[in-house]
């Protein structure tokens, strides 16, 4: 750089000093207030988004526990259903030969067309 525009930045600089102190200075309170102000105002957006979340979250968790109770429901009654080999010992024995099937038929094996 050539010493004259050294000398014409050193003026400009030694001008707007003062100016930009005072904007500065000035500018500062109302930074602060707006900056306080948003964050107010998102806090409270974020609050109200919570609380609606929350409900749908509520909502949501008591219709899977309703299903989860079918469920255990519908598997209680499979389990406990159907009867145990050893309730039922005519499924153990062995199938009867044919002169023992005409007199003696198991009531439960007998279809009708």
């Amino acid at each position: 750089m050539d010493p004259a525009s050294t000398a014409a930045l050193a003026i400009l600089m030694k001008g707007l000093t003062p100016i930009l102190g005072i904007l500065i200075l000035l500018g500062m309170p109302a930074v602060i207030v707006f900056t306080v102000k948003h964050f107010k105002l998102r806090h409270r957006e974020l609050e109200l988004e919570a609380e609606l979340h929350g409900k749908q979250t509520q909502t949501r968790l008591a219709a899977i526990e309703a299903r989860l109770g079918t469920l255990e429901t519908a598997l209680g009654a499979l389990v406990h259903g159907p009867p145990l080999l050893q309730d039922r010992p005519s499924l153990l024995e062995s199938p009867p030969s044919s002169s023992e099937a005409a007199s003696e038929s198991d009531p439960q094996r007998v279809r009708t067309r």
